[in-house]
Order: structure tokens, then sequence, then C-alpha cells
């Protein structure tokens, strides 16, 4: 649940979190002359702690020795930085264009890992550089009491909608930060990144001493201060294969603090593969946080990821703490193939809020995920006006012992619910569905299995049956659909964590051979249009052997 927050539109902001976005924070010191006036061309150089800052650092021989150095040189396109692996160097690294540019690469040479020890400053800080590389750094802040830093930031901060082409950080290990662990951000209107990618870093104990309380905080963000209507900053986000922990945020924050990954003002975005995991145990206002979510952005995809023991603290006032979430203003995007289990609030968060400058939640797809041990599998709201269109939650298997869905809506949500598996066992569910305002919600084809009672609008149903006959739900031309049968999964609530997307290691959620689920599920393409893709989240081809389809998120052909 998010709502932009104000102030935020200017250098100070970034300013705030440690870092200097303003023209002149490079040197001008120039390492890369061109030899009498012709043209330049990009060299190597090579930063050592046996090095010496007389050197002209074109070999590994010849290597500088600090930060200081680094800095305080100008860059052409296509230049590399190198640090030498095994050492560790104190300061942070802060390069801004017109001193440095295009095309720029630091990473580490020799064998090991280059460690940057940053105290309360950022590990790396690049402003308005296109197409830079970071990798292969080991970024360590003073610890998130002390340090109010990002680790690694790339900014925007360029005037006029200026899209830069984006920055890749790779194979980075980021902690000890008060603010975000990794930061790409655009600062002026919607100025922003073209091909971002973010792949196989580990980010962990960073937020929780963010200097702008009134900010959103992520181990892992991707946001601007854009100029409504037209949000987008960012496209072509990847971020992909990243391990992201213990983000606790900070109980005096006023927005929501302490996410794992988030993205805003994105238009086409991947995000693949990650685990995430212990995020915002010090957040105490609502609106967030959570595992992995995006608001104010269009075609996103997030898929293959497992996020789990995402948190919030109750008993300071805080809310959600969910697995994953498309929220408000978010259009034409896809939550499939993920794993969602033992979050505070729900394994999967829809939510919309009113904000005319932003476009209506709309076109949006949860399928084939499975969630296990949350508050509750789904939780839909939209707690101001604005409605929701085209909603669709289909063939996921959910296992959830309190509530199965919970619906505060204000507003009509239009939202299909079909072949799904709700099941609880054991303790009193309480109610498996809460729908205050239900008049646009389908529940089509879906399995029920000891989910208590049903609250419809202003009635409540003691059973399944005597929803199923005031309401109409789960009713297709007259004919009853959905089931209460039990669906003989192989060992429901037994998912483990898995450490990523491996569907070997969670046969608990399998359909047995003969289960009733097999080849019952509705063509939801032939009744609704709905292109349901070619497999589930086990990899089974869809529609199945028979040509059929399978409630649930899968498992058996």
């Amino acid at each position: 649940m998010q709502m932009w927050f104000a102030g935020c539109g200017s250098a100070t902001w970034i300013a705030l979190a440690g870092v200097c976005f303003l023209s002149g924070c490079g040197g001008t010191a120039n390492a890369n002359p061109s030899g009498g006036g012709g043209q330049q061309t990009a060299q190597t150089f090579y930063v050592s702690a046996s090095g010496s800052d007389s050197n002209d650092g074109l070999s590994a021989t010849t290597a500088w020795k600090t930060i200081s150095k680094v800095n305080a040189a100008s860059y052409i396109s296509g230049d590399q930085i190198l640090f030498h692996g095994g050492d560790t160097f104190s300061g942070s690294i802060a390069l801004t264009a017109p001193n440095a540019s295009d095309h720029l690469t630091i990473n580490t040479y020799g064998s090991g890992t280059a460690s940057v020890s940053s105290g309360q400053l950022p590990c790396v800080s690049l402003t308005n550089l296109a197409a830079a590389t970071i990798g292969n750094l080991q970024c360590t802040g003073s610890g998130v009491s002390s340090n109010s830093a990002f680790g690694i930031v790339v900014a925007n901060t360029l005037p006029g909608n200026t899209r830069l082409s984006g920055p890749t950080i790779t194979n980075n290990i980021v902690s000890g930060y008060g603010d975000n662990g990794i930061e790409i951000a655009g600062t002026s209107g919607t100025s922003g990144f073209d091909g971002v990618t973010i792949t196989s870093n580990v980010v962990h104990d960073v937020t929780g001493n963010e200097a702008n309380v009134s900010d959103d905080s992520a181990c892992i963000r991707v946001i601007s201060n854009p100029s409504y209507p037209n949000p987008v900053a960012h496209t072509n986000v990847n971020i992909t294969n990243n391990v992201v922990y213990n983000c606790p945020g900070q109980q005096k924050a006023s927005n929501n603090t302490g996410s794992g990954i988030l993205l805003s003002t994105v238009n086409g975005a991947s995000i693949a593969n990650n685990v995430v995991y212990h995020t915002g145990t010090l957040n105490a206002t609502c609106g967030g946080p959570n595992g992995i979510w995006v608001y104010s952005s269009a075609n996103a995809v997030i898929e293959f990821n497992e996020t789990y023991d995402n948190e919030t603290d109750l008993g300071a006032g805080g809310c959600d703490g969910n697995g994953f979430d498309l929220d408000g203003g978010v259009t034409n995007s896809v939550v499939e193939y993920n794993y969602s289990h033992d979050n505070f609030g729900a394994d999967f968060l829809v939510y919309a809020y009113h904000d005319s400058t932003q476009p209506q939640w709309s076109g949006n797809t949860f399928r084939y995920n499975i969630g296990q041990n949350s508050a509750r599998a789904f939780l839909i709201a939209n707690d101001d006006s604005l409605s929701m269109t085209s909603c669709y939650i289909y063939n996921n298997t959910l296992y959830d012992p309190v509530a199965i869905v919970g619906v505060n809506a204000r507003a009509a949500i239009n939202c299909i619910f079909a072949n799904n598996i709700f099941f609880t066992e054991g303790s009193s569910p309480g109610n498996a569905i809460n729908v205050p305002n239900p008049s646009s919600i389908l529940m089509v084809g879906n399995d029920y299995v000891n989910t208590g009672t049903f609250q419809w609008g202003s009635v409540g149903y003691s059973s399944f049956a005597a929803w199923q006959t005031a309401t109409g739900q789960e009713s297709l031309s007259g004919s009853p659909t959905g089931t209460t049968a039990n669906p003989e999964l192989v060992n429901p609530s037994g998912g483990p964590t898995t450490n990523g997307y491996k569907p070997a290691l969670l046969s608990a959620y399998q359909l047995q051979p003969g289960s009733p689920m097999i080849g019952a599920g509705l063509d939801l393409h032939a009744l609704y249009g709905i292109s349901v893709g070619t497999q589930d989240f086990f990899g089974v081809s869809i529609p199945n052997a028979s040509e059929k389809y399978n409630i649930g998120a899968g498992g058996q052909e």
C-alpha cells in the first residue's frame, strides 16, 4: 500500500542518504589524456593496496592505491577501474558526469573479491552516467546504527525527462548500510534509466537508519520522483538471481520501511529467481513493507521467486508484512511460479488506492503460485474509492491455517478467482472469505477444504453449500462448480524453505495420482478469454496430456 511521498524530488532527497549528486562530486584530474589532441582511447586503471597514487594506474604493477585517487580522476567512455581482489579499500567511490562518462566499469582484478569499507558513506555512487557496470565488490558500511547512506546507488538527476542507458550491478555483496542496499533513482520528473540489470547480488543487513524518514526503503529499490500523469521513469528493468535478507526498516519512519525488493514508476520489468526473507521487522506504519512488490508500474513479470518471513511490527502499529504485492497503479502485470510462506501478512496482496494522477489498477494476474502458513492467502483491498478491473487469480495452491481470502473493499473489485485450491486444517480457520463489497467478484471452479465460514457482503454463511446457494457463486450457466473435496496433495503444509525456485523440493504440493483435481479445472480461455500460459508450477504442460485443466498449481499430467 503506497502513496508517493512529498518533498523527495530534489538533490536534497538523495543527499540525505550520504550521496553527493551535484556536479563536481568527481575529480578534475585527467587520468585519460588524448595523447596530443587525438581521439581518446578507453583504458583500464588498476587500484591495489600495494600501489601508489603517484603511479599512472595503467597496469597492475603501476596501480593506484586509494579511492581518493580514483575519485580525483576523470574518465571517458569505456574506461575500466579495477580493484585488486583480496584487498580492502577505505572510502566511497563517487563519480559524476561530466568527470566520468558512459560505459564505465568498476570491478575486481586478480583472485578474490575487492572490499570497499565505506564507513558512514555509500560504497559506490554514480550520477548521470549511462550504461555503467559495477561488479564483484564486497561493500561494507559501518552498520545500520551509524550509517544512513545507500550501499550502491546509481542516479539520474538530469532535467528534461531524460532517460539514460541503465546500469548493470552484478555479483556484489552489500551490507551495513542504513538506507537501501542497491538504489536506482530518478530525481527530476520522469528522468530515469532504460535497461537496468541487477543480478546475482547478496544484499543483507541494510535499511533501518534512513535519514529521510518520509521515504520508503528496501534492500533493493528502483524508484523515481515522477511528473504525473505519466509516471514512467525506468524501462526494461531486470532484477534476477539475488539473495536479499535482514531488511529491518526503522520504527521512526513515517512511510513503509524494510521491504525486500521494491519497484516504482517502471514500464517493463522482470523480477525472477530471487530469494527474499526476514524483512520489515521494525516497520511501524501501514502501506508496506512486503517481500517483493511494485506500484505505479506496468508490464512487470514476477516469477520463480521464493519469499518468506516477511514481517511488520504489529505491536507498534505496523501493517502488511506480505510476500508479494501488486499495489496501486499497477497494470498488465503477472505474479507466477512463486513460493510464498510463513509471512506475518498475506502470501499475496492485491491493493489499489485512489490517486487520480496514476493509472487505475487493471489487467493483473496471479497464477501457478504456492502459498503456505502465512496469515492469509490473498488480501485484496482498495481502501479508497478506486475500483479494480481485470483481476485474474487462478490455479494457485494455498495452505494457510487462518484466513484464505480476506477482502477489504470500498469500491468494486472486478476479479475472477478460478481453479484455485484453498486449504486449511487444524484449528478453526475463521472466515474463509470476507468480502464486504462482493458485487463484481466471481468465484468459480475452486476447491475449498475445511475453509470455515463465508462472509459475503453483510451476510455470513456457515458452510460452502449455504454460501453457494444463496449467492450464486461457484455456478456456471446454472450448474454448480467448485468443490470441497480433499485435493489429495502429497503433504499439505509440508513445504520446506527451498532457497529459490526448486519445484522438486515442493513435492508436498503436487497432486497425487488419482486426485479429484486432475482434469477438473475449467477452461478459462474458452470461458473468459484468459491466456493461461503453457506450464504449471511444476513444469507440467497446460493443458495436460488428456487436453484438460487441473485445479491448483499443478504437478500431475
